[in-house]
């Protein structure tokens, strides 16, 4: 039996049905990709599924940064510095496994670790001001 990379907690609901709706697939990409690198599938659909985790990362961004800009909030420029840093790591993680370089366990630690307390911390301090403003 597969276990769960990351296992999804109520404590990530933010109460903003779109933005939970792409957290929630974003950890899905980011089990999935476990699951292939656990599983030893070919290095071409562990490449597409990094692709699509990266790519979907960058829209949910987007998403964000548009709550951001609705609704004036004060730490938008700090939130989207997070996103930018996020995805340099990954783009450099990317060239790296295009390179055969190994990245799997460092990869998969920093998705972890970067995903769960950007919901669980940095997503927070939007969340009153966003609900407040737009919903």
């Amino acid at each position: 039996m597969q276990q769960i990379f990351i296992k999804w907690q109520p404590a990530f609901n933010l109460g903003i049905p779109e933005i939970d709706t792409q957290h929630k697939s974003i950890i899905d990409l980011i089990n999935a990709l476990n699951k292939a690198f656990v599983n030893n599938v070919t290095n071409d659909k562990i490449g597409e599924i990094l692709d699509d985790m990266s790519e979907y990362a960058d829209r949910h961004f987007k998403t964000e940064e548009k709550y951001f800009e609705k609704s004036n909030f004060p730490l938008m420029k700090e939130h989207k510095v997070q996103h930018e840093y996020f995805k340099t790591r990954v783009k450099d993680f990317k060239d790296q496994f295009y390179k055969g370089k190994p990245v799997t366990f460092r990869l998969m630690k920093f998705l972890h670790s970067w995903w769960t307390n950007h919901i669980l911390d940095s997503d927070r301090e939007y969340v009153e001001i966003v609900k407040s403003s737009i919903l």
